[in-house]
């Protein structure tokens, strides 16, 4: 009894004493998603597994608000590779991670690609993104050290140009000479506002010609077009570097850089050339494919007159063979076919037949599927003289989606089981005494079925093996396995919990990232033995205990044709969804968005994931305390002639009006926020009702008209490009988003009546634009006229332009810089106060 009275008089006194800092009625302020926390987020890239030194090497993506911005334009991939760096921890948890090797504050560094390991495992092929200028490397691990080559490469992502051929060289596309302009592939923005002011500065100063010329009709001609690139071989044991001077490229050449899963001298380019078409004055961008000889440096066209574009789909095992889609032209119109092509001599050796699907090569013969049959075809081998030799037709039926292919036969799962189907059309259960039901294994999100082995997400999870993932269908943690050839399970693992996500897998266990808003965000090493996940690194800890927003609440509403549809609502962190409480409300209007049940179940937008870059960050609105809601607005199909300003009114104003009547939002308290096609929507808004007390368009179109046809501002010093410098926007007018269906002079009336330019006298709601002045997909005039005319008819209206921001705000210090004119816009209009 003592005992117990002396624990309460405890718990009295520290009560007391927790509460006496405290004013009486204030509560304690929820930990909510605010700018500037989510500026010091981190981000996890690759991750590799090095079972052989107990090790995982990751790239981190460092907080981008810690530092000032690094380069002068700014573009959300510059930044991603500017701010990596790359660490190493030790898989048993024992230290904690730490940078790899020594590197610059101001650099990035990343791994080449997906599996940038030499096929010995000493070295790992990276990057250094530095000033601009991106140069390729190797980390070597028997002497722990990296060491960067006298050379700029260019980056092709996913599709990397780096590729290994021995143990001690590899192949990577680059410039000439180190003295070049930078050949990132999203340095254009840069370069050419760098240009521009050089030419004005020459032109002036030094009275040189600055004319920037391009022709169409009988004017049209073969400009030069782009920087000079090539292949470069790099021998990192000797530190040589050779070109490979018969495989020269334009820039607009190359698209991706393929090779086979096998060591070869053999790789793959696809891209466009400019060529003559017809009438043969005009210039045309013609898909091609290019094979080159790693060894001598020469290359082969796979082209012929009657093709629309070769592209490249899979190669055979051996490297030997590749099969492609060709977008041959008939008299009446243009076909897709698959044909074979024989990598020695670069021709098309057969053409699959009309309807064939499902392609996979088992070794070097291909196999596939005729639609509407069910046999699986196969070719036996070719011939010394490139001519098949013969054909077996597998009579036994095939599910609708075959899953992949290894040397011993076809894989494919059914009912839970996994199948193999040999080249003799044995179907062989692999999985019959396996106690567990199989799925295909999906991402977090479900996005991408990581099942095919050739997709690049299968490579980027599991580069360096050659078994099948899947998920092992049970309630509770998520649970994978992987099987071989044989059907032996190789091994199995639980995720740490339910919202890990899996990022890399290897023979001995597999890494997962975990955000957990009790904890932040951390990576697991759980090892395929034990099973037992093992913490190997703890970041983004300013995360932890965030409250997000709550939702979503879904509310029914309907379209323009009176059909229901469902929007979706968010409230402020903390609020409770079963007492209706009245909020100031965001709309994020997005015409063709609908959220159908699928998308309803779960649809959460979580903090990490938030992109401060978008004026439309709900996450960010729902910690300042608005509700946001989310309407679907169905619109006329692309491609249709439609009025896109006011079809989407019925849905923005049915959906306003079902979420004010959910109780949860104040109706004399209300903003309408668009980014792009949504900041069209915005100014649509605008101008059909004055129902809002703010409008915020970032990004916008307000004139179909002069957006179309416009060229980007990189276009400015070089207009000769692969496309036709307008064409993107006037294909985005004609039968995009902006559905005129027809050009500016066929229905002049559909463009003006759609554009809410012209009806700049109507508004009444103050409104503010956003822009940055190098965007090259809505052009910032958009913006400019829209002031210039609310300005004209004395609206209240106020425009920011952001010198050397594209489409999107990238810098971190006018990410902050927009965020609080936004809601210093919208507490002066009386949308909230703090």
């Amino acid at each position: 009894m003592q005992e117990r009275l002396r624990m309460k008089l405890i718990k009295a006194t520290l009560f007391v004493i927790l509460t006496a800092f405290v004013p009486f009625g204030v509560k304690a302020e929820l930990k909510t998603a605010s700018v500037e926390r989510l500026l010091q987020r981190e981000f996890v890239g690759n991750v590799l597994i090095d079972d052989a030194r107990n090790q995982a090497y990751f790239e981190i993506v460092d907080a981008r608000g810690s530092s000032p911005a690094r380069f002068p334009y700014a573009y959300v991939s510059n930044f991603a590779s500017a701010l990596k760096k790359i660490y190493v921890s030790p898989l048993d948890g024992s230290a904690e991670a730490k940078p790899l090797f020594e590197q610059i504050e101001t650099a990035g560094y990343y791994f080449a690609s997906h599996d940038p390991w030499s096929p010995d495992k000493r070295y790992l092929a990276i990057f250094k993104y530095c000033n601009g200028m991106l140069k390729p490397g190797v980390y070597d691990l028997k002497q722990s050290r990296a060491r960067f080559f006298d050379v700029e490469a260019r980056y092709q992502g996913a599709q990397s140009s780096l590729i290994w051929t021995s143990a001690n060289e590899y192949i990577v596309l680059t410039g000439k000479n180190n003295s070049e302009s930078t050949l990132h592939p999203h340095l254009f923005l840069v370069n050419g506002a760098r240009a521009v002011a050089k030419a004005r500065e020459s032109g002036w100063r030094e009275g040189e010609v600055t004319a920037d010329v391009v022709g169409a009709g009988k004017y049209a001609s073969l400009p030069f077009h782009g920087l000079e690139v090539k292949f470069a071989k790099i021998n990192v044991r000797k530190n040589t570097i050779v070109f490979l001077e018969e495989a020269k490229f334009s820039e607009s050449e190359i698209s991706k850089v393929y090779t086979p899963e096998v060591v070869s001298d053999i790789i793959a380019v696809s891209g466009r050339r400019l060529v003559k078409g017809e009438p043969s004055s005009n210039i045309v961008a013609q898909a091609t494919l290019s094979i080159i000889n790693t060894s001598t440096g020469k290359r082969k066209i796979i082209n012929s007159a009657e093709s629309g574009g070769v592209y490249i789909l899979r190669w055979s095992d051996s490297g030997r063979y590749m099969l492609v889609k060709r977008a041959v032209k008939r008299p009446s119109d243009l076909k897709e076919i698959l044909s074979i092509v024989d990598t020695a001599s670069g021709l098309i050796i057969e053409d699959l037949p009309h309807g064939a699907m499902d392609t996979f090569w088992i070794g070097d013969r291909l196999t596939y599927r005729v639609k509407g049959r069910q046999e699986l075809l196969t070719n036996i081998s070719f011939g010394s003289n490139n001519v098949n030799s013969g054909r077996i037709v597998v009579e036994t039926i095939i599910p609708p989606a075959l899953a992949t292919t290894g040397d011993t036969g076809v894989f494919y799962l059914e009912d839970g089981d996994l199948w193999r189907i040999d080249i003799d059309g044995v179907r062989t259960n692999l999985t019959s005494d396996y106690p567990y039901h199989l799925s295909v294994y999906k991402n977090t999100y479900g996005f991408q079925d990581l099942f095919t082995l050739t997709s690049i997400d299968i490579k980027k999870v599991m580069p360096n093996l050659d078994e099948l993932l899947f998920n092992i269908e049970e309630t509770g943690v998520p649970k994978f396995t992987t099987f071989s050839s044989d059907g032996r399970s190789f091994i199995s693992f639980s995720a740490p919990s339910k919202n890990s996500e899996l990022l890399s897998a290897s023979p001995g266990g597999a890494v997962f990232l975990t955000n957990s808003y009790e904890l932040g965000s951390q990576l697991h090493y759980v090892d395929g033995a034990s099973g037992e996940p093992v913490l190997i690194h703890h970041f983004n800890k300013q995360l932890a205990d965030v409250v997000p927003a709550v939702g979503p609440i879904v509310v029914p509403h309907s379209d323009y044709d009176g059909r229901e549809v469902s929007g979706l609502l968010y409230l402020p962190p903390g609020a409770s969804r079963d007492k209706p409480k009245s909020y100031p409300m965001v709309m994020m209007p997005y015409p063709g968005t609908v959220y159908t049940e699928a998308r309803l179940t779960g649809y959460e937008i979580p903090i990490w994931y938030t992109q401060l870059s978008f004026v439309t960050s709900m996450e960010v609105f729902a910690a300042q305390g608005f509700s946001v809601f989310l309407p679907s607005i169905p619109m006329v199909g692309k491609g249709e002639a439609g009025e896109p300003m006011t079809q989407m009114m019925p849905a923005i104003v049915s959906g306003l009006d079902a979420a004010i009547k959910t109780g949860f939002v104040d109706q004399n308290r209300l903003a309408v926020v668009g980014h792009s096609y949504g900041g069209y929507s915005a100014l649509s808004v605008a101008a059909q009702t004055n129902r809002f007390n703010a409008i915020i368009a970032a990004s916008p179109v307000s004139n179909i008209i002069s957006e179309y046809g416009q060229f980007a501002p990189y276009l400015e010093v070089n207009a000769s490009q692969t496309v036709e410098p307008g064409q993107p926007w006037s294909d985005w007018a004609e039968s995009g988003q902006g559905r005129m269906g027809a050009a500016p002079w066929e229905d002049p009336d559909r463009y003006i009546r759609n554009s809410p330019l012209f009806f700049a006298d109507q508004v009444k709601t103050p409104v503010m634009l956003i822009h940055g002045d190098l965007d090259m997909a809505t052009m910032v005039t958009n913006s400019e006229e829209m002031f210039t005319a609310l300005r004209r008819t004395g609206k209240d209206v106020v425009f920011i332009r952001y010198v050397g921001e594209q489409h999107t705000i990238e810098q971190p210090q006018n990410q902050r810089d927009m965020w609080e004119r936004v809601f210093a816009f919208l507490k002066d209009n009386k949308v909230f106060s703090e």
